[in-house]
């Protein structure tokens, strides 16, 4: 089933992947990325879209299913679409968002800032504190996603990387996982190649599928992820990641790496 579920994210990915990607041209969902170009925000859409096909198919064919997951999936997407279509930008950062509220401004980044946490809150039960410190967390990671977001498929290796290094200890490895494992790829090779953008869905949806890989940890790893969580929004809302990345010549080079273009 893992192998299946992996064919049908790719085969979903290239079925629908220019019809959106042409979607979101004509619809003006288009940002300017960091050479100026115009590029379709739209990759996120894709993920969703292989994201319902592959679990359509595990449904009708009476695989398990977390369907309280796939809520909280649906709903981070939409919170993150929401901000890519109306968003402007002119806050970033949780302490931007706040700043810019109580000045009486709602940013859609504030709407996402209080939207994830409220949303996460129908995955939990209050039979343990503990939940606060996952919810906490999570919502966290969703942000941090975002930072990344910034070059051409920078956000894809970041999730790769990341999921490799959990995939040893976690115990949510299931065939809907292998299978957005595989859209994410497809997703990766057009980003690097300017073709589309995450956007804050696309990064929203790979913070949030993190983050229940994250859950599915032992409490000394969750902690371990949870720290490294907590410096990376530190060091993102007062640092610019790009700076830091095109200062470490490691760092440099993994980023760039694939890319057409510099």
């Amino acid at each position: 089933m893992y192998y299946l579920t992996a064919f049908l994210g790719l085969l979903i990915s290239l079925y629908f992947s220019k019809w959106i990607l042409n979607l979101a041209k004509d619809g003006g969902l288009v940002v300017t990325n960091y050479r100026g170009e115009q590029i379709p925000v739209a990759l996120g859409i894709i993920i969703i879209t292989g994201i319902l096909g592959i679990s359509l198919f595990l449904h009708l064919f009476n695989v398990y299913l977390d369907y309280k997951m796939l809520f909280i999936i649906f709903g981070v997407f939409t919170i993150g679409f929401f901000d890519d279509v109306l968003g402007k930008g002119d806050s970033k950062g949780f302490k931007g968002h706040f700043k810019a509220f109580f000045k009486g401004k709602l940013t859609t980044g504030f709407i996402k800032a209080i939207g994830v946490p409220v949303l996460l809150l129908f995955y939990f039960t209050i039979d343990n504190y503990i939940f606060l410190i996952d919810l906490v967390f999570i919502s966290l990671l969703v942000n941090v996603f975002n930072f990344f977001d910034l070059r051409p498929g920078r956000c894809q290796k970041v999730f790769f990387i990341t999921n490799l290094l959990i995939l040893p200890f976690s115990k949510g490895i299931t065939p809907l996982y292998i299978g957005i494992l595989s859209v994410t790829l497809f997703t990766l090779i057009l980003d690097l190649r300017e073709k589309g953008m995450l956007g804050d869905a696309g990064a929203n949806l790979l913070g949030v599928i993190t983050g229940f890989q994250v859950l599915s940890l032992q409490f000394p790893y969750r902690a371990i992820v949870y720290f490294l969580v907590l410096i990376l929004t530190l060091v993102g809302e007062k640092y610019s990641f790009t700076k830091i990345i095109e200062k470490n010549r490691l760092l440099n080079y993994l980023d760039k790496l694939g890319r057409i273009k510099g």
